[in-house]
């Protein structure tokens, strides 16, 4: 019965074919099937909704790096002080201040150009420069010594600019508590001084919270160029903080005093999650 089975499957075949090419061709058949209908219920299922795509977002970490822009070599033609004179007012576009202020324009441009490209529209933010040329001493710097972050717990962004004693950087892995007083410390005792590092002169460069720097390190006398322009949703009403009398806007408010402690720029110094 077995040869029978086996010699009548043969004989149902076309000469010189194999008895299981018909299966096989069923097999091949079958699966065939199955690929189009999964494509078929790929084709036809409902887009996924954009809460179902889990993006994950670079985690920032206090030591990171700034960026820089480009090299700038410029020269301002008078000793000067400014110190965050609004240039631009929140919801305007175009840029007021003083003609002495123009060999800062370039600066200007290139940050408004790199904020727009990486950062997003600053026509809801005000601008912000200081801009000191002076001469500095070892025992009397620009800005105050020690480790520090611009717009500590804010999401303002720093363009810095300076054409001698670049400022000095530190990369550790900065473990920072959310309080102005407390981190300042935690920024000294944690900084490895291995990891100082400095750019070249003339570079522009952008600073989030996240760069945590100094000042450098003043061994003789020297007339110095620096200019930083801030970009900021704040108004920064710090008692001392120059006026634009080109510009015409209100804003009621008591300006706070300065102290000797560290002063941030803006009255309400809004955080953002760590």
């Amino acid at each position: 019965m077995r040869t029978r089975l086996i010699t009548s499957s043969i004989d149902r075949s076309t000469p010189g074919q194999s008895p299981f090419t018909n299966d096989i061709r069923k097999g091949i058949s079958m699966s065939e099937q199955l690929r189009k209908e999964k494509e078929q219920l790929f084709l036809n299922a409902p887009p996924l909704h954009q809460a179902q795509i889990k993006v994950k977002k670079p985690k920032h970490k206090y030591g990171e790096k700034p960026r820089c822009i480009g090299i700038f070599k410029l020269a301002c033609p008078e000793m000067l002080f400014y110190q965050y004179l609004p240039i631009k007012l929140k919801d305007r576009s175009s840029i007021v201040m003083e003609q002495r202020l123009a060999f800062a324009l370039e600066l200007i441009n290139a940050a408004r150009e790199d904020f727009a490209k990486n950062i997003g529209d600053d026509t809801r933010y005000y601008i912000y420069i200081t801009a000191k040329s002076m001469y500095q001493f070892p025992s009397n710097t620009f800005n105050r010594p020690g480790y520090h972050s611009d717009g500590f717990l804010t999401d303002d962004i720093n363009y810095i600019w300076s054409d001698c004693c670049p400022t000095v950087f530190n990369c550790t892995d900065f473990k920072l508590s959310p309080d102005d007083v407390i981190s300042l410390k935690e920024m000294e005792e944690q900084a490895d001084p291995e990891l100082d590092f400095s750019y070249k002169n003339y570079s522009l460069l952008r600073l989030t919270q996240y760069n945590i720097h100094r000042v450098a390190q003043i061994k003789r006398p020297c007339y110095r160029n620096f200019v930083k322009i801030s970009f900021s949703k704040d108004k920064y009403d710090l008692e001392g903080n120059s006026i634009n009398h080109l510009l015409s806007y209100d804003w009621k408010y008591q300006m706070r005093k300065r102290t000797m402690e560290r002063n941030i720029p803006q009255q309400l110094n809004q955080g953002v999650k760590l």
